[in-house]
């Protein structure tokens, strides 16, 4: 990191100048026109829909430990799991409130803006489970406390009310355009 990238043996540019250079290629993408109504949708449907799985995934996860270790008494993986899945979520609802300020237009018009942040709402809400000791208890027993299971519900209610918002942009793109 300290010698230039290229075969010469000199230095490499300092940070500060290839900040620079990296905000000038910012600003040449800033000044690109604008793209079409349904260029814009179609994206919020693709960021949706990889939303969407990666939220299978993290649900999975959580519902295959569940099930394969739930007779353990001591479940040390549970934890990691947990976490990992919970920092997913974290990821997930940074994502999602920035597509919410980017694509605000597009889930206006198909009137999916209490979907998206009852969706949030539940990511928050998935970060917000802190448990002294993460559990992995039967889902059958009313006694004991399964953390994964809480996590996996909130997530999937979040996924639940993302299907929906990309349902309504999906029937919009299918919708015949209107041609004058």
């Amino acid at each position: 990191w300290l010698f230039s990238q290229t075969k010469e043996d000199k230095l490499a540019p300092g940070s500060a100048k290839q900040y620079r250079k990296a905000l000038a290629e910012i600003e040449k993408v800033k000044i690109l026109p604008e793209t079409d109504t349904l260029t814009r949708r179609r994206n919020l449907v693709y960021f949706l829909k990889n939303t969407d799985t990666i939220l299978n995934q993290q649900i999975n996860t959580l519902n295959k430990h569940v099930l394969e270790h739930e007779s353990e008494i001591l479940d040390f993986r549970a934890d990691d799991i947990f976490y990992k899945v919970q920092g997913a979520a974290y990821s997930l609802h940074y994502i999602l409130s920035g597509l919410a300020k980017d694509f605000q237009p597009e889930i206006l018009d198909t009137e999916q803006y209490e979907n998206l942040t009852t969706a949030l709402k539940f990511l928050a809400d998935a970060n917000a489970l802190s448990p002294l000791s993460v559990k992995n208890g039967s889902p059958h027993d009313i006694y004991e406390a399964n953390h994964l299971l809480y996590l996996a519900y909130y997530l999937s209610q979040a996924q639940i009310h993302l299907q929906k918002i990309y349902y309504a942009n999906l029937l919009k793109i299918r919708e015949p355009q209107d041609e004058y």
